[in-house]
């Protein structure tokens, strides 16, 4: 039996997501629709002209509650529109996020697998 290596637990939801990358020959702003997404990554379709480990801007929607937003590293992708070739599947790693938008990520996931977790409340 295969051991699953990931840390955190995935939530097959197709929240919608907006992204932006752009290096110095060219940018690229998106929207889609996230695969999978855990407290520490996502995954969802993305150009193919984005390489692995680049950084991406991303902003997702929590349905009922609102857009949370971070900075993700491209981990992996693979070909994903045979046709085309211009969308690859990728699965990328949340490495800067605001605690309040992670916490309201958490929550969300930890919710929808029916564990029990304090509300908290931010001061502006």
């Amino acid at each position: 039996m295969l051991e699953d290596r990931r840390k955190f637990a995935r939530l097959n939801s197709g929240f919608n997501v907006e992204y932006s990358y752009s290096d110095r020959i060219c940018s690229v702003d998106d929207k889609t629709a996230t695969r999978n997404i855990s407290a520490g990554g996502i995954s969802f379709t993305v150009s193919g002209i984005i390489k692995n480990n680049s950084k991406l801007k991303v902003r997702i929607k929590i349905p009922k509650i609102g857009w949370v937003s971070g900075i993700c590293r491209l981990i992996w992708r693979k070909k994903y529109d045979q046709r085309s070739g211009c969308k690859w599947l990728a699965g990328l790693k949340f490495i800067k996020m605001e605690a309040k938008d992670r916490d309201i990520l958490a929550e969300h996931i930890c919710q929808y697998f029916g564990f029990l977790i304090p509300k908290r409340r931010w001061v502006r």
